[in-house]
């Protein structure tokens, strides 16, 4: 099957392409998508109708394919993983996806297309963040996180020391993932508004 080929954007465009993750109730089933042309608002601050998703891109090492308009792409095994995770046995979702939204062989169109992603992130109608498979009690992990602040409000110490400390380092271990790192570099140059930690069970 042949290679997806883009079509070029307009300079100085404000349209980006969203990412239409088809359903499947077969969860082993390939991914299929598509891409469509999305013209972002120039007034206005209402939300859009579109996820961003915001993850590490991984080892491009082992890359794994995803059928677009009929072609295949190759991505990295990390966003193969977040986008099984997120596809729906019924619906389709529209995504904002750097790797698959931008033609990343196209240097102008990346020029451009990153000027406007702080638009792309704070309008979108949420951003989920794809931290990685579960491992390491990271499903615990996020799960204390929230007890956490819920404890914090209502002054509550439901743990023991034992196991608030194996609390301790399932978190830890979590904050050393690759994204937290990335997110620290790239605190004062980008706001993430109405963020959403999405972790698969």
């Amino acid at each position: 099957m042949r290679q997806y080929e883009y079509s070029p954007r307009p300079a100085g465009s404000s349209t980006i392409r969203v990412l239409l993750l088809l359903p499947n109730t077969d969860d082993t089933a390939s991914i299929s998508c598509q891409l469509i042309n999305y013209s972002l608002p120039t007034t206005g601050n209402s939300y859009l109708p579109y996820e961003a998703l915001s993850y590490v891109w991984g080892s491009e090492s082992t890359s794994r394919c995803i059928f677009l308009d009929g072609s295949t792409l190759s991505i990295t095994d990390n966003l193969y993983a977040a986008l099984l995770h997120l596809r729906d046995r019924q619906f389709p979702r529209i995504l904002w996806v750097d790797a698959v939204s931008i033609n990343q062989q196209d240097d102008l169109e990346k020029g451009h297309q990153i000027q406007l992603m702080p638009t792309i992130y704070s309008r979108a109608s949420h951003v989920i963040v794809w931290l990685g498979r579960a491992a390491d009690h990271s499903n615990r992990a996020l799960v204390n996180i929230r007890l956490a602040a819920e404890y914090e409000s209502s002054g509550d110490e439901p743990t023991t020391p034992r196991r608030k400390e194996t609390n301790c380092t399932a978190i830890l271990t979590l904050l050393q993932r690759p994204w937290f790192r990335r997110i620290w570099r790239r605190y004062y140059r980008s706001v993430i508004r109405r963020t959403t930690l999405f972790h698969p069970s």
